[in-house]
């Protein structure tokens, strides 16, 4: 287990610098092609580091805003966050992570977060209502495994930065060739 979360914290940092890397060189040679001159490397090593470490450090809310998830409270979640509550006691987990829910008729679970006090676990309102309790505790834990070994900040971290800078190449440099 120990192994896995070295690994992808290791894994985490190589994409981080390899896609600071992709996105420098075109900003790079965007700037160039436009005639800014040897500035244009200073210009998009800036950028590139500024954007990764946003990525960084908002992956989550970049996530949960793009599946439009709502906080989970006991009024409304019950059921759902007695579950995460009894698992926490069992999981070893010092941080509870925060618990979201999305209205879509689609049983789905996903964790995600740059770390476990940052961690996040999202349900859906199908998966909900479509499980008894013993098989959404099932799915909850599944998720807490997620956040145990890292795996979220892996997955995290690449989704959104592919969806950063796809949408940037998409947008924003066609606007400048």
């Amino acid at each position: 287990m120990y192994e896995d979360i070295r690994n992808n914290k290791i894994k985490t940092g190589v994409i981080v610098a390899l896609f600071t890397t992709m996105i420098t060189l075109i900003i790079y040679a965007v700037c160039h092609m436009c005639g800014y001159g040897e500035s244009a490397i200073i210009f998009s090593m800036i950028f590139a580091i500024i954007s990764s470490i946003a990525t960084y450090y908002n992956c989550d809310k970049v996530v949960l805003a793009s599946v439009q998830a709502r906080p989970a409270t006991r009024e409304e979640d019950l059921q759902l966050t007695n579950i995460l509550d009894g698992l926490m006691l069992a999981s070893g987990l010092e941080d509870k992570p925060r618990l979201y829910v999305v209205e879509s008729p689609q049983p789905n679970a996903f964790a995600t977060g740059r770390n476990p006090k940052n961690a996040v676990i999202c349900v859906t309102t199908g998966l909900i209502e479509k499980l008894n309790y013993r098989e959404l505790e099932g799915v909850v834990a599944h998720e807490l495994s997620h956040i145990k070994n890292y795996d979220i900040r892996l997955s995290a971290v690449i989704s959104v930065m592919v969806r950063f800078y796809s949408n940037f190449i998409r947008y924003v440099l066609p606007y400048y060739i």
